[in-house]
């Protein structure tokens, strides 16, 4: 019993003790004033169905709490839809998800394409009928008109699918 007695009357641990709940109210104070927050966030007029491009016309700025977004991984700068397209239902005045936007495709699927075939200096092109749409950098397959083959081929920006030589 005497040495719990010494234990409690320890000075050492009532500064410990009081520092944690100085701490402890600071960080709860800046948690409090943190979701009380008011943020602008863009947001949708009108429904985007997959597919849509996501222009500055369709969108408009809605204040919401910033509790209310918590650590949601959603759009909180119109400049990130720049140049984007919806890759799920966006519906109006909800916040977007980062997830629901992506980079438009560069091939549709059933289009007719260049296919570049290269390998050192030789360089033999021919056309075929995209089985995938793709985006750049995307490897897509695609039907050679010519020869009905299946081949798969990686998609570049200026809209060329080019097929490694193995």
């Amino acid at each position: 019993m005497n040495s719990l007695r010494g234990r409690m009357h320890n000075p050492l641990l009532h500064v410990i003790f009081a520092v944690s709940i100085v701490v402890c109210s600071v960080a709860s104070f800046s948690c409090r004033s943190e979701a009380g927050r008011i943020v602008s966030i863009p947001v949708t007029s009108i429904v985007l169905y997959p597919g849509d491009a996501i222009s500055n016309a369709v969108l408009v700025m809605r204040k919401m709490r910033s509790r209310k977004l918590g650590a949601m991984p959603v759009i909180r700068d119109p400049s990130q839809l720049r140049g984007r397209v919806a890759l799920r239902t966006i519906l109006p005045g909800r916040p977007i998800f980062l997830n629901s936007v992506g980079i438009p495709d560069v091939i549709k699927q059933g289009s007719l394409v260049v296919v570049q075939f290269k390998v050192g200096t030789l360089a033999i092109s021919s056309r075929a009928n995209a089985l995938q749409s793709g985006r750049t950098g995307d490897m897509i397959t695609l039907r050679n008109i010519e020869t009905g083959r299946v081949i798969s081929g990686r998609v570049g920006a200026d809209k060329i699918v080019r097929v490694d030589g193995q």
